[in-house]
């Protein structure tokens, strides 16, 4: 619990320091900004109802956000004593509408590409994902390739969480 409790506390230092790094204005409002894509489940999804702990989106009054993402910025908006807010945002925008002031976060699964950290910082990552491949079972392995490579089994561990 300790652990988990040093590890909100580093995302939410990060979120802010996100913020201010991005030149957004001072936020004196009771509201937390967070800019979703809403389309990337099971991180971030869009529904019509309040069901699994969805939060309403500000700009498109009948739809829900829920997912992994909606649950971090739960935990970082209730740290900083706010409201929560989802704007849906296409991926394209969530940038721009940071750095102009309209949300005041990006939580999703966004590379720190050399680009995007000219423009603005990034947290340390909150989850940790190894990407792997399928196969039927009882194929053999020789034909499979992946980015030009012959495919080996290695170690893997399942996608690793931050605790909330």
């Amino acid at each position: 619990m300790r652990h988990a409790k040093k590890l909100v506390a580093l995302a939410l230092a990060s979120v802010l320091s996100l913020s201010l790094v991005a030149g957004c204005a001072k936020n004196e409002s009771n509201e937390f900004k967070v800019g979703l894509e809403c389309n990337y489940a099971p991180f971030n999804w869009t529904q019509t109802d309040t069901s699994n702990g969805a939060v309403s989106i500000s700009n498109s009054p009948s739809e829900y956000a829920g997912g992994y993402d909606v649950e971090v910025a739960r935990k970082i908006a209730a740290k900083l004593g706010k409201e929560l807010v989802i704007v849906k945002t296409e991926w394209d925008g969530l940038i721009p509408s940071l750095t102009s002031g309209k949300i005041d976060a990006i939580i999703a699964g966004m590379s720190p590409t050399e680009e995007r950290k000219a423009t603005v910082d990034f947290s340390d990552s909150y989850l940790s994902v190894r990407s792997g491949g399928c196969r039927q079972k009882r194929q053999p392995l020789c034909c499979c390739k992946v980015f030009g490579r012959p495919w080996r089994r290695q170690n893997h561990r399942p996608a690793q969480y931050l605790p909330l």
